[in-house]
This record gives C-alpha cells, structure tokens and sequence, in this order.
C-alpha cells in the first residue's frame, strides 16, 4: 500500500513538473529556484555568483577578470556605470533563480557550450531581473555578457490577481476553475484509493490532464476560445492545447496572469464509469 501511494505522489510530482503553467500561484519562485539551481554546474554557478557579486558592488575590474575577451573589450568602465545605474537603490535583501538555460551551438572553430540565467533580485528600493550569459572556451567558462532589467512596480499593481471591479466574466471563470480543478483532483484521490482497480496508473494520468481550455486575461478580461492562445498581439491558433490539474495560471514576468480552464475529459470518464458501474477490477486472489 505504501509502495503504491508512493508511485502515486511521484507521478503527481512530474506531472506538476512537466505541465505547461503551474495551478498554484506561490509555486512558481519556488520550483523556479530549485530546479534552476539544479541543472547548474558548480562552475556555472560560481561565475554567476562572482557575476552578482561584482554588479552589485559596481566592481569593474572583478568583472574584467570573468568576462571573456569580446566581452573585455566591449564592457568599458562607463559602459558598466550605465548598467548599473538600473539597479534600484538601496541593498539587495533577496535573490531568487528563475531559469537556467545550458545548450551547444556549432560554429566554424567547433562546437560552444552556453548557458544563460534569469534571477530576480528584491531590494530595499525594488526589484530588477538578471541575466546572466556564459559560454565556454578553451581554458574554460567566462561571463560573456548581462542585462539588468528593473521591474516596474506600476505595472505590477496592475496585473495583480484582484477580485475588485471585475465582470461577470471574471467570476465565472474563477468558479469554472474551481469546478474543473475539484472535477479533477477528487478523480485523482478516487483513482488512487480504489483498490483492485485494473490500468490505474493510465486513469491516473489521464484524469489528470483537461484539454482544450479556454483562458482569460485577469487585467483586460480579454477571453480566448479552445484552439486559441492569447499573445500579446491578439489570439493564435493551436491545434493541440492541455494543462494538468483542471485549472492553471500563468504570467510572464509582471505581465497580466492568464487564468486557463482546461475540458477534464479523462476525469469525467472516470466518474461517468464509477457511477455506471463500468470500472474493471482485479479478481481477488482466493487462498
């Protein structure tokens, strides 16, 4: 029974990895982080460290010493005095890893590895993004370039998730989340206490996608139909659209969230077979 309940929990866990946004909300900086961290090296991550280290105590020559040679001469004194001026004022109190990206790109000299990292960093006088490029060359890896982006506060007052002021649209959305999300999750509990029940695992997972979904824009209200996706030029097309758990939220970086309400067509299969009987379950061993 435990060994079971513990394949259960691990599915649950990658499919919460691998699902296009995260259903809840305070996850993001906290999977971000852990699995930013992860996929660095010890290497990697000691140049960003070293990287954020000399940006924020506007150490020119430390960052001279790991930057690669386009970067040495393209980085001047007061071309990095203009990059830091965007740093908000006052010191840094948090630091969280959002992405971190490793690949390889072939050139006429051989194959370079890369990688880039977004952090963002919380200061006393606000919050910025960091990204951080790296590459790797013959003697090793060096910093190859940054950008510093300040997040702005104004714009994040206004996409924040609110129930102030909103349309009919907007509650019935937030109630059909809920709905789906319940519709799901309870089909997932169900199919993982039913002892005896032949194909679980495939219930499980099949349960635990919805497809479909029809999506909102919290701050404009702005809804896009199944086959459709909200971009920031109006809606595309796609032919195939899934997400896990019933519901979901996402948001780039302090843009509007888009909350999406998925069709959970394998957890309405499970109940309509769990109430009609037509579930499969394994003969009982007799003694």
């Amino acid at each position: 029974m435990f060994a079971r309940f513990m394949a259960l929990g691990a599915a649950l866990i990658i499919l919460a990895g691998c699902a296009p946004v995260s259903s809840l909300p305070f996850s993001h900086h906290l999977s971000a982080n852990a699995v930013s961290k992860v996929w660095q090296t010890r290497e990697q991550a000691r140049l960003v460290n070293e990287t954020v280290r000399v940006i924020h105590q506007r150490d020119y020559a430390g960052l001279i010493s790991i930057s690669s040679e386009d970067l040495q001469n393209e980085a001047t004194e007061e071309i990095f005095t203009e990059a830091s001026k965007f740093l908000p004022d006052g010191s840094p109190v948090l630091r969280i890893s959002l992405r971190h990206v490793r690949g390889a790109e072939v050139t006429r000299d051989g194959s370079v590895n890369y990688s880039h990292t977004l952090e963002e960093h919380w200061f006393t006088g606000g919050r910025a993004y960091f990204k951080i490029y790296l590459a790797e060359f013959d003697d090793g890896w060096a910093v190859t370039g940054f950008n510093i982006t300040p997040i702005d506060e104004a714009a994040v007052r206004a996409n924040l998730f609110t129930l102030e002021d909103k349309t009919v649209y907007h509650y019935g959305m937030l109630a059909l989340a809920a709905l789906s999300s319940f519709v799901v999750i309870s089909a997932m509990i169900a199919i993982g206490s039913l002892h005896g029940l032949k194909r679980r695992m495939p219930w499980f997972l099949f349960a635990a996608v919805s497809f479909y979904p029809l999506a909102i824009n919290w701050t404009t209200g702005v809804i896009s139909p199944p086959f459709f996706v909200l971009m920031e030029n109006g809606l595309k097309f796609q032919f195939f659209q899934m997400i896990f758990f019933g519901a979901a939220q996402t948001q780039q970086f302090y843009g509007p969230i888009i909350l999406s309400v998925g069709f959970p067509l394998g957890a309405i299969l499970f109940w309509l077979c769990f109430f009609t009987g037509s579930l499969r379950f394994r003969e009982p061993v007799s003694a």
